[in-house]
C-alpha cells in the first residue's frame, strides 16, 4: 500500500478521536479526501473492527447519513517503556484507553539476561490482564540508548555497559511467547502525545525531553521520523559553541553540555561551594524537581541558572524549528513546574531565535514526565504499525 492511503487511512481514523460519531459526509467536508475514498476507508476499517456504525445522522435533503465512532476495545496491545525512573508497562486499547498497569523502580542490572528477565516478568503480569485475548496485538518495548529497530537489536544501552548489540525482540519472545517489538523509547512514548491534537494526521509535532540528557522526537502527518537504523537525532548533541565544554559523548559544545538538568544542577551546586548564598543544597543530592521548585520560588542563584541554561534550549530548539518548521512543541520534564512566568520566557526565547513567520503560529506547551503516558505511546505505536496504519 502506498504512502498517500496509509496517510489517508490515519487521517481518516484519528478523524475519530475527536468526534464521538461522524458519517463519510462529515469525513469529506473535514478533509481533502474524495467521498469514494472515504468510503473505501470506512469499509477497510470497519471489516477490521476498528470503527463500528452507530446509527444514522440527521438528513439534509437524501437518505440519512450512517454514523460510525471508534471501536476502542476493538483491539489490545501491551506497552513497556525503560527509562531513568525505572519501567512501566501498560495494557492499552485503540482508543488509549489503559486497562492494566505495572512499575517498577528502576534496577541494577549484573546482567543483561538480568535486564531481560525483569521486563519478561513485567510482560507477563500484563499479559494475564488483557481483557480479551483473541483481541491482543502485540508488545512494544521501548528503551533508552540506541536500537536498531528493524531487526530489535539494543545496539548501546548506557545502563548496561556490556549489552552490545544484544537481540533484545528474540529474547524476550522466548520468554513470553508473543510477538515483541523493539524501539528507542523517546520516538515510541512520545506517541501518546499525537492523539489530544485535532487533525494531527496533518500537522508536525517535536517533542523534547528534558533530564539528565536532552532528547528529541519528530513526527510529521501523523508519523514518526525516523533516520538511520530509524533512530530519531539528538538535539542533546546539537554543537553550539565552537570549541565550548566537553560533552559527555566526548564532542565539544553539544546543547546538552549547557542545557541539561544535570549541567544546571551540578553548576548551582558549584556556585554554593564557592559561597553563592542561595536555597541550593551544599552537602546533599538535589534532583530536578528540587531544582525546579527553587527555581519556582525565585531562588536567586536557581533562576540565574535556570535562564542561563534554558536560552540555550531555546536557540537549540529554535534551530530545528527553522529547518523543519513543526506546528507544535512538547517539553517534557520536572521543567514543566518551575511556573508560567518562567515557562512564558522559554516561549518568548524560542520566538526570538525563530523566523517570525514561524514563529507565530507556534504552539509550545509544557508537560510534567508520567514514564505511564510513555509506556502507553509505546503500545499505541506498536498497535498502529500491526493494523497498517503506520509503516
Amino acid at each position: 500500500m502506498s504512502y498517500h492511503s496509509e496517510s489517508n487511512k490515519l487521517e481518516v481514523l484519528h478523524s475519530f478521536f475527536d468526534s464521538a460519531s461522524l458519517s463519510a459526509p462529515d469525513i469529506v467536508k473535514a478533509s481533502a479526501l474524495s467521498r469514494p475514498t472515504v468510503d473505501a476507508l470506512l469499509n477497510e476499517l470497519l471489516s477490521k473492527g476498528l470503527i463500528s456504525k452507530r446509527g444514522t445522522g440527521q438528513s439534509t435533503g437524501g437518505r440519512k447519513p450512517v454514523l460510525f465512532s471508534l471501536n476502542g476495545t476493538g483491539r489490545f496491545s501491551i506497552g513497556v517503556a525503560v527509562s531513568i525512573p525505572g519501567i512501566s508497562g501498560v495494557v492499552v486499547d485503540l482508543s488509549g484507553t489503559i486497562h492494566a498497569s505495572e512499575s517498577i523502580a528502576l534496577p541494577i542490572w549484573s546482567s543483561g539476561e538480568d535486564f531481560v528477565s525483569c521486563v519478561a516478568e513485567l510482560i507477563l503480569r500484563l499479559i494475564a490482564k488483557v481483557p480479551d485475548a483473541k483481541r491482543f496485538q502485540g508488545i512494544g518495548v521501548a528503551i533508552p540508548g540506541l536500537v536498531d529497530q528493524e531487526k530489535g537489536i539494543s545496539v548501546f544501552f548506557s545502563r548496561l555497559s556490556n549489552f552490545f548489540n544484544a537481540p533484545l525482540k528474540d529474547m524476550l519472545e522466548k520468554k513470553v511467547g508473543c510477538s515483541v517489538s523493539v524501539s528507542r523509547y523517546l520516538g515510541s512514548a512520545a506517541y501518546s502525545q499525537l492523539l489530544p491534537l485535532q487533525n494531527n494526521a496533518n500537522k508536525s509535532l517535536m517533542y523534547v525531553e528534558l533530564a539528565e540528557g536532552i532528547e528529541m522526537a519528530l513526527f510529521y502527518q501523523g508519523r514518526p521520523y525516523r533516520g538511520h537504523i530509524l533512530n530519531e537525532g539528538g538535539l542533546g548533541h546539537m554543537v553550539i559553541e565552537k570549541g565550548g565544554r566537553t560533552c559527555l559523548c566526548g564532542a565539544k559544545g553539544c546543547l546538552e553540555a549547557y542545557a541539561s538538568n544535570r549541567v544546571l544542577i551540578d553548576e548551582a551546586k558549584l556556585q554554593v561551594r564557592n559561597g553563592v548564598v542561595s536555597k541550593v543544597p551544599q552537602d546533599r543530592e538535589m534532583d530536578e524537581n528540587e531544582f525546579y521548585y527553587l527555581v519556582r520560588g525565585n531562588d536567586p542563584l536557581a533562576l540565574s541558572v535556570a535562564e542561563k541554561g534554558i536560552d540555550y534550549l531555546a536557540l537549540g530548539i529554535a534551530n530545528v524549528v527553522n529547518l523543519l518548521n513543526p506546528t507544535k512543541i512538547i517539553i517534557s520534564g520536572a521543567i514543566a513546574s518551575a511556573g508560567e512566568g518562567f515557562l512564558d520566557g522559554i516561549r518568548t526565547r524560542i520566538r526570538h531565535y525563530t523566523l517570525k513567520a514561524l514563529g507565530e503560529e507556534l504552539d509550545i506547551v509544557f508537560l510534567p514526565f508520567r514514564l505511564e503516558e510513555g509506556a502507553k505511546g509505546v503500545a499505541l505505536l506498536r498497535l498502529y504499525q500491526d493494523l497498517n496504519i503506520l509503516n
